[in-house]
């Protein structure tokens, strides 16, 4: 019976018997360990023995000044993944003129006069649109927008 394990009077190990909590555990910040053979106290539980460790809280804190890193701003994408227009059996439901994805068009840009062209597929089920435009300009700012299109 393997013993019951806490940290910090935390249980790690359920009953699955998973230790994997203190593979990379850091032995660095205990303060001190108890440990009872017996398990006296714990009921079937302790029947394997009881293992207690402490940590010292201020070793602790100051260990996670390191864990930080630096990340330049602004952030960007990702290079865009393959995207499908879903097929729906019916486009003339309410959920379809709510909910339903018409197209995805990555890797936009505009002209020298500034306006963008594309085509969608008319499936005449709305006579609104809405775009959520999103990407970024030419100086890294981010560009967050949405809006509607009347196709009547």
């Amino acid at each position: 019976v393997p013993p019951t394990i806490y940290i910090d009077d935390r249980l790690i190990n359920s009953f699955d018997n998973n230790f994997d909590e203190l593979y990379l555990f850091k032995m660095d910040f205990v303060d001190y360990v108890f440990i009872d053979k017996s398990g006296f106290g714990e009921g079937l539980k302790g029947a394997g023995g009881v293992i207690k460790i402490y940590t010292n809280p201020i070793l602790r804190r100051n260990s996670y000044v390191s864990g930080f890193q630096d990340t330049e701003i602004p952030l960007t994408f990702t290079r865009p993944t393959k995207f499908y227009t879903p097929k729906y059996s019916f486009y003339q439901t309410e959920f379809y003129k709510n909910y339903g994805v018409v197209d995805w068009q990555p890797n936009c840009s505009v002209n020298a006069n500034g306006e963008l062209s594309f085509k969608l597929f008319d499936r005449g089920a709305n006579s609104n649109i809405t775009l959520y435009i999103e990407g970024t300009a030419n100086n890294g700012a981010f560009i967050s927008e949405v809006k509607t299109l009347s196709l009547e």
